[in-house]
């Protein structure tokens, strides 16, 4: 039976549009993170705390510290 809603549709592909292994295994990342969506904060962490901006991610409302 054809579902009216696209959402409710089975997908059988064990391969996910967004999978991590797209993505540069060289990276040099923790194993572990915390995602901040707070510009002031990740501003504050990079400047008082040290912490490294590995990459920005871009997406259609701006960039986003990696």
């Amino acid at each position: 039976m054809e579902s009216a809603f696209p959402i409710l549709k089975f997908d059988p592909s064990p391969t996910a549009i967004i999978e991590p292994k797209h993505f540069d295994e060289d990276l040099d990342m923790p194993e572990a993170a915390v995602v901040c969506f707070f510009q002031d904060v990740i501003a504050m962490l990079l400047r008082d705390h040290k912490a490294r901006l590995l990459f920005n991610l871009e997406s259609e409302i701006g960039l986003h510290p990696i």
